[in-house]
């Protein structure tokens, strides 16, 4: 029994130092990664300048669009694109108008198809190589519009032109977008703009995000309509996500003003035991109101107190200090809204 005991002890001492042993090979492997990843992004840089100075804008590109996949986006790109766009628009050849012949002055309408070939030819024509380079550079300093804007225009002028970079990019500029409009409280925008994003990809955690705003706005559609509900989808923000301060705070505000309002309901059809007690969940809520306000529902709620019958009366009894001095007449039954 003794020897096994002590195989058994030795055999766990081996797999808890095998076990260590892996851990700290894991930390440094990832450190490793971490560093190589950092010197091969700072090399590419480093060699995009090269590349600027040689001319060679093929190899440029393709170096520039690497790095503006990366997460985040590397600290070069700033000082980078700008030189290179303005490099790439040098580069494109200046048509010279030839002299021509002046034109001599016809007598008859020129025919339809000349009209339509005339109109193809003289459209503008637009580069869009330069295009999708200044999309790029608005997604690194953050102006997710315009670069939603200009990717758009590149779709709309030739659908084929590099499908599968101008969608991914798309992609990147909604998301980006979408996140700072819910960040900013600009919920139905972020909702809209999380939709068209979902043509181009996984949105991932924007679906949380979405669900939890359209439960907000939910609930202030129907703080007047159907203050109950109201109260509902409010609080499954606030006690099932746990996000008491979603909007810096607001949606406690928006919560109470439901509970006062669904108080005001039922104390208005009678119910006023049940008003008491939404009354009551107001005043236990701390957003930013004022004392006046909080001192008006705690008189709604006094007051809803004295009409509250005890459990063995049928009546409630008459009000003595909250100002009311009449018993008002049951209202007929049923959930607000």
């Amino acid at each position: 029994m003794v020897s096994f005991v002590c195989i058994v002890l030795a055999a766990l001492i081996a797999l808890a130092a095998a076990y260590a042993g892996w851990n700290s090979g894991i930390a440094v492997a990832r450190e490793n990664a971490t560093a190589t990843g950092e010197a091969d992004t700072r090399e590419q840089c480093e060699r995009i300048q090269v590349d600027m100075d040689a001319g060679n804008l093929q190899l440029l590109q393709t170096r520039l669009a690497y790095l503006l996949m990366l997460t985040p986006a590397p600290p070069c790109l700033g000082e980078i694109l700008p030189t290179a766009t303005a490099l790439y628009q040098q580069s494109q050849p200046t048509a010279v108008p030839e002299p021509t012949e002046p034109v001599q002055p016809i007598a008859t309408m020129p025919s339809q198809t000349a009209i339509a070939a005339a109109t193809v030819e003289d459209g503008p024509v637009y580069d869009l190589e330069a295009l999708l380079l200044e999309a790029q550079a608005d997604i690194v300093s953050q102006e997710y519009q315009r670069a939603v804007d200009t990717l758009d225009a590149i779709i709309a002028l030739d659908e084929g032109f590099q499908h599968e970079r101008v969608r991914e990019l798309l992609f990147a500029a909604l998301t980006s977008q979408a996140t700072g409009l819910f960040r900013s409280g600009r919920l139905s925008e972020a909702i809209l703009t999380t939709g068209r994003a979902e043509n181009y990809g996984d949105v991932g955690g924007l679906n949380y995000e979405r669900a939890v705003a359209e439960l907000y706005l939910r609930g202030l559609q129907l703080k007047i309509a159907n203050p109950g509900e109201a109260v509902r989808q409010l609080s499954i923000i606030v006690y099932e996500h746990r996000l008491g301060n979603y909007l810096n705070g607001q949606i406690m505000t928006e919560l109470q003003g439901a509970h006062r309002n669904y108080g005001d309901a039922l104390s208005f059809r009678g119910d006023h035991c049940r008003a008491r007690d939404q009354y009551e969940a107001a005043l236990a809520l701390q957003p930013a109101v004022t004392s006046i306000s909080r001192a008006t529902v705690a008189g709604k709620r006094d007051n809803a107190n004295e009409l509250c019958p005890a459990p063995n009366q049928t009546e409630p009894s008459q009000p003595t200090s909250a100002g009311v001095g009449v018993r008002p007449s049951p209202a007929p039954v049923g959930e607000p809204g």
